[in-house]
């Protein structure tokens, strides 16, 4: 027998009220929204999507996120001079409710660096991330970040002739079960082109 979307077991109340509170952190005074409103846009979205399910696809942004461009702290700065390469892309797991944001700052060059930030989006806010960074050295990553809506099980690398920095892996969200979907990026920019 179907389940219905109701019973779909997305989150507790508590756990709806403990998203809410997060997201409401970062929204402007008097436009925060209780969590009957996110678990009721979520459900549709996900109802959506089940019927209609679109491939997680990055799409390179204009400009790095507000709030995100000192990505490189100072003592990086010291070490590498200041980045060449600003680099921000996002992929909708969910349309219009679950994003995947990757911000990707460095230098170009045979002493290449990538400083990469990766923020799970839910309603336009972070609700987690995870930072790391690649060099000649250590030259790929696979993370593992979780939220209580999605989940991911991704490898960053930097490969090839022209230095192509990638990500491949799945990422997942929670809608009938986990829904997970393949990502397969491997070149979403060349840091030596």
């Amino acid at each position: 027998m179907p389940q219905v979307i109701e019973e779909m077991g997305l989150l507790s109340d508590k756990e709806w009220d403990l998203l809410t509170k997060e997201i409401n952190l970062f929204a402007e005074e008097g436009k925060e929204k209780d969590s009957s409103y996110f678990k009721g846009e979520y459900r549709k979205a996900v109802r959506e999507h089940l019927a209609r399910p679109v491939p997680v696809e990055f799409t390179p942004q204009d400009s790095m996120p507000q709030g995100q461009g000192e990505v490189q702290t100072g003592w990086q700065s010291e070490l590498y001079g200041d980045p060449t390469l600003n680099k921000t892309f996002d992929a909708d797991i969910v349309p219009g409710v679950l994003k995947l944001q990757i911000v990707a700052t460095g230098q170009s060059g045979p002493d290449w660096r990538l400083t990469v930030s990766v923020a799970a989006l839910a309603f336009g806010f972070q609700v987690g991330g995870a930072g790391f960074q690649l060099s000649p050295v250590s030259s790929y990553i696979e993370i593992h970040p979780s939220t209580p809506l999605a989940k991911a099980d991704l490898k960053f690398s930097v490969s090839g002739p022209k230095m192509s920095f990638g990500v491949t892996g799945q990422a997942c969200y929670l809608g009938l079960g986990w829904q997970c979907t393949p990502i397969n990026s491997p070149a979403l920019f060349d840091i030596n082109p």
